[in-house]
């Protein structure tokens, strides 16, 4: 977090990444920042990140097959990563119904939150609540959509898969119908 705070102090027009939520960067920077994110559907984000990560040479790599990583410890953190992400604790240690409500919490001070299905209305959004226009291009897109993974996913894959999402489908599911 103190490199974020960093560049969010030299008065950069836009700071991002994957950065977890912090009450205190939040605290210091709510009057004059603006914050802001995009959701995408748990289970398509839990089947992007498998890809993505699937047979990679990294400290992120994953070298099993869906089948076999649903039935991991770090399958449970890939179905948690919005609970993990913005529940704003430092000490994190799995998706409680506590952590979900402060990510929940901490999401609604966000100026805009977008979702990734629908990204012409995050731009609207934009544009309406902080003034900035915005036009956006898919990028990382794989060669397979992520409707082609999953019809490759036999359906009590599936069904576990949407099982370990569900601490994150209660957090964008909130947003999404706020």
């Amino acid at each position: 977090m103190a490199l974020f705070d960093y560049f969010i102090e030299k008065d950069y027009f836009l700071v991002g990444g994957h950065v977890p939520f912090s009450s205190a960067t939040y605290e210091k920077f709510k009057n004059n920042r603006y914050f802001i994110t995009v959701l995408r559907d748990p289970v398509d984000r839990f089947l992007s990140e498998f890809s993505n990560n699937q047979h990679k040479s990294t400290y992120s790599g994953i070298n099993m097959s869906l089948k076999e990583f649903i039935d991991s410890e770090e399958a449970v953190n890939y179905g948690a990563r919005y609970c993990e992400y913005f529940c704003g604790k430092t000490e994190y240690n799995g998706p409680t119904g506590d952590m979900i409500s402060y990510a929940i919490k901490n999401l609604s001070c966000f100026s805009v939150v977008g979702l990734m299905d629908n990204m012409h209305q995050f731009s609207f959004d934009l544009k309406a609540k902080i003034g900035v226009q915005a036009k956006f291009a898919k990028e990382n897109v794989s060669k397979k959509s992520i409707k082609d993974k999953m019809s490759a996913v036999d359906s009590l894959t599936l069904k576990k898969i949407q099982v370990l999402c569900a601490p994150d489908m209660e957090i964008y599911t909130a947003i999404r119908d706020n």
